[in-house]
């Protein structure tokens, strides 16, 4: 993003609080600003930029954040899906996390190539048998337990 100082200038404001989950220890809390925000005015509209804090003590880690008309834009290191990795194979884990690292950062393409390997690796981790994707797909719904809906959407996808 382009940031364009309008005539105001550059001005320190303070936007206050966040709440956001944490991209370290994936914990949602209130993010306290660190120092002052600055204020900025774009082509867009007003513009704020400035620092937050995890409120997890042993955490606190930093994140820039990008606030366009009060509203979170952007933060960096973004926020990531979270997901529960509870019996997941490692190779599965693997796969799954760099395809929410690339949704994360708005790499939608990259992410939905990832989506695709985690599904290949899940069906070859449950025998799941076919001449294609879609086929493997089907043949893991009769493998597992997995809710009609559930079969569905990875069909789609």
């Amino acid at each position: 993003m382009q940031l364009y100082i309008g005539r105001g200038g550059v001005h320190n404001v303070g936007t206050g609080p966040l709440s956001v989950r944490c991209p370290a220890c994936k914990q949602i809390g209130t993010f306290q600003p660190v120092g002052q925000d600055l204020r900025f005015t774009d082509k867009t509209g007003l513009v704020e930029v400035g620092h937050r804090m995890c409120p997890n003590p042993p955490c606190q880690a930093h994140l820039f954040v990008v606030l366009q008309g009060g509203n979170l834009s952007i933060s960096y290191p973004p926020e990531r899906i979270d997901f529960d990795s509870t019996n997941v194979p490692g190779p599965i884990i693997g796969s799954l996390e760099e395809a929410i690292t690339c949704h994360a950062n708005q790499c939608f393409i990259a992410a939905a190539i990832m989506v695709r390997k985690t599904l290949e690796l899940l069906c070859s981790a449950q025998n799941g048998s076919g001449a294609n994707l879609k086929e493997r797909i089907k043949a893991l719904g009769s493998q597992v337990v997995l809710p009609p809906d559930l079969l569905s959407g990875l069909d789609d996808i």
